[in-house]
């Protein structure tokens, strides 16, 4: 709690800290009946990212390359059911509104933003490399891209 109120003093807004716990909001809830639980602290405002595990993304990714496999030339075929059935863009448009959520929170009003999930694995350094990616213009150098990749990844 101390250091989540140190992180809201540090940017002098009088803004809540936006918390993005990039799980979905049923995920959080069925980790916390398990034990686990979720952010929830005075001066934050959490919103839940709803992003699904590293299981669901993979079975999406899995999904849309057998939908891209199975096009045939000069056939319309399954494609958009396909496609639309992998959820696969569900979890990038997901991943880009946690990334623009943190950027504009960032720009526009000058604040910081914790960016977390239960685990720390793939989502939370996606979202957060977006971010970067969106605010600073050095990591948009081969050089900087570079820097971003070997920190987050």
């Amino acid at each position: 709690e101390r250091l989540l109120a140190s992180i809201r003093q540090g940017t002098r807004s009088t803004r809540e800290l936006l918390v993005i716990d990039l799980r979905t909001g049923t995920r959080a809830l069925m980790n916390k009946v398990g034990g686990g639980g979720f952010t929830e602290y005075e001066g934050c405002r959490l919103v839940f990212g709803g992003v699904e595990n590293v299981h669901s993304v993979r079975d999406a990714w899995r999904a849309m390359g057998a939908a891209v496999a199975a096009v045939v030339d000069g056939e319309v075929g399954a494609w958009l059911k396909d496609v639309a059935d992998s959820r696969w863009y569900d979890y990038l448009g997901a991943l880009l509104r946690c990334s623009l959520m943190a950027v504009r929170e960032v720009y526009e009003h000058r604040s910081s933003v914790l960016m977390h999930c239960s685990d720390g694995w793939d989502r939370t350094s996606q979202s957060v490399s977006l971010a970067a990616l969106c605010l600073d213009a050095s990591h948009r150098t081969r050089v900087g891209f570079l820097r971003l990749v070997q920190r987050d990844f």
